[in-house]
């Protein structure tokens, strides 16, 4: 396996204050040294957490290099984990609508709604592993069914290390035109 190596520079700090930094400073840092997916999470994650209003972006990139500029304006409010912004840049970059945090009569809050018809919710282990957890998911996928509702539920290990595999899914799912497109791309 190859190493990458990548040097990271700033004239105007000291060594020993490498770690003080300002919010701007660790967002343009982290924008301009990691791939623009992992980038727009932690610009999600940081709107989710308000530390950072969206609206505040365009300031704090103004005078980074277009790469940068274009990057931090992908990033939106909704997400509530990084697997969350991950799957969410993903379905909009094949193209489809994506709506983050949908209330759901009947259901409560749904992670997405994609081409406002399939409803997806991403279940990290950390949150949906206790008991009152997964009697919970079960109601809401009891819900789902007596509404009439189309859902899918994936494993966030899926998002992140089985993506091709969820994505044939979501497209199968929307119907002929999507997974006639992703089966030519896949063949």
């Amino acid at each position: 396996m190859d190493a990458v190596i990548r040097v990271h520079w700033q004239d105007d700090l000291q060594e020993s204050e490498s770690w003080r930094v300002s919010l701007a400073d660790c967002l343009r840092g982290v924008v301009r040294c990691n791939s623009s997916e992992s980038a727009v999470a932690t610009l999600d994650t940081a709107i989710t957490l308000k530390k950072l209003e969206r609206r505040a972006i365009g300031r704090i990139f103004a005078g980074e290099p277009i790469a940068s500029r274009i990057i931090s304006s992908r990033a939106r409010p909704g997400s509530d984990s990084g697997v969350e912004s991950l799957a969410r840049q993903r379905l909009q970059d094949r193209g489809l609508a994506v709506e983050q945090q949908v209330a759901v009569p009947g259901v409560g809050r749904v992670d997405m709604l994609v081409e406002g018809r399939l409803f997806i919710e991403i279940d990290g282990f950390e949150f949906h592993s206790s008991p009152r957890a997964f009697a919970q998911d079960r109601r809401r996928d009891a819900a789902f069914v007596l509404g009439g509702l189309q859902r899918l539920r994936f494993a966030a290990t899926d998002v992140l290390h089985e993506w091709s595999r969820v994505e044939r899914t979501v497209l199968e799912v929307l119907g002929p035109t999507r997974s006639a497109f992703i089966k030519q791309e896949f063949v």
